[in-house]
């Protein structure tokens, strides 16, 4: 397995909902998203600073669905459903918490978001679940 493999992996099951993805995938992903969204709009903005906006919103467009499919198939792979993925989104309604916006509502989308991101993190089932096998052991018997 080459070191950008897992990073890559959600670009290659672009809107793919379906399976389970691991921990490594996930995080590896958020890096390269981090990565390249840097590089580029850091790049645009020095040639002019409208660029540098346009470009992270194309990104933010072109990669909305692979990374919600990931945070959905990392839900799969701990046994939950991938509809925690709106968790942040149902109970804050997108409220944003500012020192002068200081709500409950923006305080409960703020709980939620790190009580996904946790779940995110969370171990994941070691056998086969209702959303297929352990990927951990598919990457193990391809190795060999």
């Amino acid at each position: 397995m080459a070191a950008l493999d897992p990073a890559l992996l959600p670009l290659k099951r672009y809107a793919d909902f379906t399976g389970r993805s691991t921990r490594t995938e996930l995080v590896s992903f958020l890096f390269l998203i981090a990565i390249v969204s840097f590089t580029l709009v850091f790049a645009a903005s020095v040639i002019h600073a409208a660029l540098g906006l346009v470009i992270r919103v194309l990104l933010a467009l072109a990669l909305i669905l692979p990374w919600w499919a990931v945070v959905v198939r990392r839900f799969h792979d701990q046994g939950r459903s991938g509809w925690w993925v709106l968790a942040p989104l149902l109970l804050g309604g997108g409220a944003t918490l500012t020192p002068d916006n200081f709500s409950a509502w923006a305080v409960l989308q703020l709980l939620a978001a790190i009580a996904v991101w946790t779940l995110l993190l969370w171990k994941p089932d070691e056998s086969e679940n209702r959303y297929g096998p352990n990927p951990r052991l598919e990457e193990s018997l391809t190795d060999r």
